[in-house]
């Protein structure tokens, strides 16, 4: 069975969850299948994620501006995304 397979044959009661969907983040990654990506990322309900072995999670948009750069470009919403990073997080 495949990693992807595995992913897949999960529990719906777990697909949506932050570990799940950054693995499964990382899996398209790694495979350069950028469309797996880019959904994972627009259809998570997860604002962050863990990326790889990273001991913090990393906001959505920030993958997003990683994944448009890998891809060999920007994502259309890069300038939007780097102002409100630029602005630190906000807290409430």
């Amino acid at each position: 069975m495949t990693f992807r397979a595995a992913l897949e044959r999960l529990p719906t009661s777990v697909k949506d969850d932050v570990i799940v969907v950054s693995f499964e983040f990382a899996y398209a990654l790694s495979a350069r299948d950028w469309t797996m990506a880019k959904d994972i990322l627009s259809g998570s309900t997860n604002a962050e994620l863990y990326y790889f072995n990273a001991n913090g999670t990393i906001p959505g948009g920030c993958l997003e501006i990683y994944l448009g750069y890998l891809q060999g470009g920007r994502p259309a919403s890069f300038p939007a995304r780097r102002i409100a990073f630029s602005r630190g997080p906000v807290l409430g």
